[in-house]
C-alpha cells in the first residue's frame, strides 16, 4: 500500500511523536488530522498544517468523527508518566487504543 494522497489520522498529535509524525507526513505532501485532549498542545500542529480535532480518545463520538474519511489511523496517543492508578493508564492505554481501533474498522 501506498500512503501517496492518503488522509493521516495522528492520535496523540500534540504529543512529541505524534507531532514529529505529522511533521514528516505533511512535509511529503499528505493530508494530516490530528486528534488530541489538550488544545494548547494541538496549536503545535495546527501550526504546521494540520487539521486537529480536540477530544477524548475514549468518546465514541470524537473517535468516529476523528475516523471518518481517513485512509490511516497512527496511534501515538499514551498516557507515561511515574506514578498513578492503574485505572488511570488502562483507561487511555487500553480503553482508548479499543476506542480508536474500533472507531476506524467502522470506517473502513
Amino acid at each position: 500500500m501506498t500512503i501517496k494522497n492518503k488522509t493521516i489520522l495522528i492520535t496523540g498529535i500534540g504529543q512529541f511523536l505524534g507531532l514529529r509524525t505529522a511533521e514528516k507526513m505533511i512535509a511529503q505532501g499528505l493530508k494530516v488530522r490530528g486528534l488530541h485532549d489538550n488544545k494548547k498542545q494541538a496549536e503545535k500542529a495546527k501550526n504546521i498544517g494540520a487539521e486537529v480535532i480536540i477530544g477524548d480518545i475514549n468518546d465514541t463520538v470524537i473517535a468516529k468523527k476523528a475516523c471518518q474519511g481517513v485512509d490511516v489511523v497512527i496511534h501515538t496517543h499514551e498516557l507515561a508518566k511515574e506514578g498513578g492508578e492503574i485505572k488511570e493508564f488502562r483507561q487511555v492505554n487500553v480503553n482508548g487504543t479499543i476506542n480508536i481501533a474500533k472507531a476506524a474498522k467502522k470506517e473502513k
